[in-house]
């Protein structure tokens, strides 16, 4: 944490970030509420060395283990508003296959504990396509989240990671992937249940009750600034990205040497700024407004329209006239695929 508290001073004392308002911050990756106590600090740094917007919303994430309210209320305290959990499933024989260390008990208490400490903005991550998972639990699992009334959703499907335990498990021949089909069958029922039960599906794999949407998230979609401090954080600012060094230790080495744990920079030219906007705006459900991308971007749309249009053709995209274009229900199945076209 001092080499993250490090790199916020270093960050806060140039241009451009300092004289930036801030209007979202988010906590995560890991688990970070294995350290609450020293959340509040890591905060208040954040308010003092950056213009903190009155409303900005600040997120945490949180594994279900060992969460109890009395921990959480110093987070609130400070100004931490919203509250991810990372149940990823209602069966703790799935829980079982993704080598985690919490129960769907424990996922109950935490969301609990969370509410009684006053959290009024919770999302719930769960994931789908497990090996041995049918349709029908992957339904129940979404009705059991949508009984804990949370305000937001996200749905993601499982994509067998190298040196993982499901990836070993798939190795031996212990568990098989989830066909293509199914997965899609269980990606489209989510939609089904969770529009009727009155989340807004406004990303692929987001859905929230009206006004919930992730202010955090919305940005990276619509190509906001954001700068990432932390081992393997990445930042956006001005069209110049950056990389932090990936392991802790190599981390903590660069930020002592450096101020700051940067080790790759690459300037984004307006083509490549353009393209962003396209794949990262067409996950929005809404979409992309031609008319409202930066106008600097205009001598390059020549080259993307064509295959904007072929996408709507070929019913990937909505398109009204040449200047709105966004997902259909197929596009959001296919997201990937309008990614790597435009690319």
């Amino acid at each position: 944490m001092l080499a993250v508290e490090d790199e916020l001073k270093f960050f806060s004392q140039i241009f451009p970030f300092r004289d930036r308002e801030v209007k979202t911050v988010y906590v995560g990756g890991g688990t970070p509420t294995l350290i609450c106590e020293e959340l509040p600090l890591l905060l208040k740094n954040i308010k003092n060395g950056f213009r903190l917007d009155n409303s900005a919303e600040i997120t945490v994430e949180a594994h279900p283990a060992g969460i109890r309210s009395e921990r959480l209320l110093p987070l609130l305290r400070e100004g931490f508003n919203r509250f991810s959990l990372g149940i990823q499933s209602f069966f703790d024989s799935d829980l079982v296959y993704m080598n985690r260390d919490h129960t769907v008990q424990e996922a109950h208490e935490a969301f609990r504990h969370a509410r009684q400490a006053g959290f009024a903005n919770m999302n719930i991550d769960l994931i789908y396509g497990l090996p041995n998972q049918t349709l029908s639990q992957w339904e129940k699992n979404i009705y059991s989240a949508v009984k804990l009334f949370p305000e937001h959703l996200s749905i993601y499907g499982l994509s067998l990671e190298e040196k993982t335990y499901l990836d070993y498990l798939r190795k031996i021949g212990k568990v098989e992937e989830t066909d293509d089909e199914l997965q899609a069958e269980m990606y489209l029922s989510a939609i089904q249940i969770l529009e009727k039960e009155g989340y807004v599906h406004y990303e692929v794999s987001n859905f929230a009750k009206p006004g919930f949407e992730s202010k955090h998230n919305l940005l990276y979609w619509s190509q906001g600034n954001f700068l990432g401090v932390g081992a393997h954080a990445a930042s956006l600012m001005d069209g110049i990205h950056s990389l932090n060094e990936t392991s802790i230790e190599g981390y903590i080495r660069k930020v002592k040497e450096a101020g700051r744990g940067v080790i790759q920079t690459e300037w984004l030219n307006k083509e490549e700024l353009l393209k962003e906007a396209l794949i990262f705006g067409l996950r929005k459900t809404s979409g992309v407004k031609l008319s409202e991308l930066n106008p600097e971007y205009l001598p390059f749309l020549g080259i993307y329209l064509p295959k904007l249009m072929a996408l709507a053709r070929n019913g990937f995209l909505n398109q009204v006239h040449q200047e709105h274009f966004s997902p259909t229900g197929k596009g959001l199945l296919f997201s990937d695929y309008i990614s790597m076209t435009l690319i």
